[in-house]
């Protein structure tokens, strides 16, 4: 088969992986096993179906297949790793129910099953053993002591493994599969559970099937292996990613493995703690500092990018690294840690902060991949960026209001403004090691980024049908929306503070409450009005706990007495005491003009901030 070419047959299980004339290995930094209870029950109903299923595609490197007799598996590995590990639970239960019954038939066919699924004898060497299966690094050494030796360590349930560990999960999957095979065989006879686990492996299991593809070039393997739908928990693009850092990175004599480990282990916990997937984080970081290629594409342009030079593979695990730590800043960092990253410089932090706890409640993700450019170029560690924070100020709060519109009130598609990120996000990579940074910065984002928002700026009444959608829900990240609206409106109002954003200080207020009753109102007629901007103010947490579910005179009554010094407050005292905003009306002719009418008036001063005043922000009169 020509290097370039490749197989592909459908075959069994039985065919493949029962008595193999090979052994099989997973790449040493292949992923860990991923198998949980779920894919173990669905794969335990494939085994015990009576008609053959298919489980997926497997893809075998068959280089090494002449000189070592080792196929490698590039995709498949949870498939049969459980395989393993159901042939281990067969073997124990037949070799203590022959202990237990003194039965030396039992014991036979235990080794027999071993020597199926697990390991046989060397062909010249009747006292050597080996496995058929070489598994990855992670995991060698527990499954050679607790699957694959006959007989093994067994495991029970006191068996002790760190919790979440690729131990703990094989250690679930070999606990499963003892307690739904003992529940079939409990009421059956010596005679009759030995024929159940003979036809279990020898018909149910080795009759199932799938497509196997046969490669002899790794890229090729990889890039086909792109193209498949596979079946389970396997193999993605970061996985594959990490297998090639890891092969450049570590040296022959593992020299770096401890350290590559390490490093790759902080990724981890960095993108654990926020709850971001591997995949999305090289996705975000490749556009944010190359260029955009989709998921198929980008395990190959990494290793176009990086070949086979070592010392590019280290620089990309430590870029990989330091960009985990930025994205987990951006996605959770408290302000004082955003004051750290930038040089303990509280004027610029909080600007970043307040553009960032918007930002993080909104709908999209793609302004990440801005942030994290930016984030890794104004690192105030580097001399040649150091210049670069104080060309940014208001430019922050810019960037966060155009995205809140863009995605929050017009509910617009990404595309466009997917597009046009990524190619700022690439260009402020390549601007910050300019001779000419502090030009090119102004430019950059005048002439480029804001050019182009000013273009999506909308009428009001496109905008009006999108801000007057915004509503309160239960949730924070629909608080943290609210309270950022109503902070916006008490600033353009008459106020200039930051309050809203203090939860210590400010709570939200619904003017009709949810709880409508002493407004003689019932839970179904409020419902379209209740959670609007038009019935919702900010108030001080103290005077909300006094408001209580009050009718609007008492709740004036109340307000009139605290002397508010918010703008939103004094224009409710004042247009309800006027009768412009009636919410009497609600309780005595259930007539909901009143918040409909500060609705509006709240879209108009909505469509000022997110619109003219956006504009003049960004230089345009």
């Amino acid at each position: 088969m020509s290097k370039n070419n490749f197989g592909v047959t459908r075959e069994t299980i039985g065919k493949v992986y029962i008595e193999p004339k090979n052994k099989f290995r997973i790449p040493r930094f292949q992923r860990q096993y991923t198998w949980e209870e779920k894919q173990i029950e669905e794969f335990w109903e494939t085994m015990i179906s009576e008609i053959p299923v298919f489980i997926g595609t497997i893809i075998f490197d068959t280089r090494d297949l002449e000189d070592n007799n080792i196929i490698e598996i590039i995709d498949g590995q949870q498939r049969y790793l459980t395989i393993q590990i159901f042939g281990s639970v067969v073997r124990n239960i037949l070799r203590k129910e022959g202990v237990i019954e003194k039965h030396p038939k039992y014991i036979a066919w235990a080794n027999g099953i071993n020597k199926k699924i697990i390991g046989s004898q060397d062909t010249y060497d009747e006292d050597t053993f080996y496995d058929y299966l070489i598994p990855g690094d992670s995991i060698k050494s527990f499954f050679k002591t607790h699957i694959q030796d006959n007989p093994p360590i067994e495991i029970t349930e006191t068996l002790k493994v760190n919790k979440n560990s690729e131990e703990e999960r094989v250690k679930k999957a070999y606990l499963k599969f003892h307690s739904l095979i003992s529940k079939e065989i409990e009421s059956l006879t010596f005679e009759k559970k030995f024929i159940f686990l003979k036809d279990l492996v020898d018909n149910k299991l080795s009759k199932h099937f799938f497509v196997k593809i046969e490669i002899e070039n790794e890229e090729l393997a990889y890039e086909i292996f792109e193209t498949v739908n596979a079946k389970g928990v396997d193999l993605s693009v970061a996985d594959l990613i990490k297998n090639q850092i890891f092969k450049n990175v570590v040296g022959a004599d593992d020299k770096h493995l401890d350290s590559a480990k390490e490093k790759w282990s902080q990724i981890l916990e960095s993108l654990d703690s926020i709850e971001f997937s591997l995949k999305d984080f090289l996705s975000y970081y490749w556009t944010s500092k190359y260029e955009y290629v989709s998921d198929k594409k980008l395990y190959s342009a990494i290793r176009e990018k990086f070949k086979s030079n070592t010392k590019y593979w280290e620089s990309f695990l430590n870029d990989l690294k330091s960009n985990a730590g930025y994205l987990k800043l951006i996605v959770s960092g408290s302000i004082e840690d955003i004051e750290s990253h930038f040089g303990n410089d509280k004027g610029e932090a909080l600007k970043v902060y307040n553009s960032l706890r918007v930002l993080r409640s909104t709908k999209a993700k793609t302004w990440i991949i801005l942030y994290l450019s930016l984030f890794r170029n104004l690192d105030s560690t580097g001399s040649k960026r150091a210049n670069i924070p104080l060309l940014l100020s208001n430019r922050w709060e810019i960037i966060q209001k155009f995205t809140f519109l863009y995605f929050q009130i017009l509910s617009m598609p990404g595309n466009w403004y997917f597009k046009l990120i990524s190619d700022i996000a690439k260009k402020v990579e390549q601007y910050s090691f300019d001779k000419k940074v502090k030009k090119d910065f102004v430019e950059l984002f005048k002439n480029e980024l804001f050019t182009q928002f000013k273009t999506r700026l909308t009428s009001y009444e496109t905008f009006e049908e999108g801000f007057k959608t915004i509503q309160y829900k239960d949730d924070q990240k629909s608080r943290i929306i609210i309270r950022y609206v109503l902070n916006e409106l008490e600033n353009k109002i008459g106020g200039n503070t930051d309050e809203g954003y203090d939860e210590n200080k400010v709570s939200i207020e619904h003017i009709l409450p949810r709880d409508p009753k002493e407004w003689k109102v019932t839970k179904t007629l409020i419902k379209p009005y209740v959670n609007t901007i038009g019935n919702l103010t900010l108030i001080s947490k103290k005077l909300n706990g006094q408001l209580g579910n009050n009718r609007i005179d008492e709740k004036i009554k109340i307000i009139e007495g605290s002397n508010s010094k918010l703008s939103l407050i004094k224009d409710l005292i004042v247009k309800v005491n006027s009768h412009e905003w009636d919410f009497q009306k609600i309780s005595s002719d259930k007539d909901f003009e009143a918040i409909e009418k500060r609705l509006e008036y709240y879209s108009k001063k909505g469509h000022q901030i997110w619109n003219d005043d956006l504009k003049i922000k960004m230089g345009f009169n």
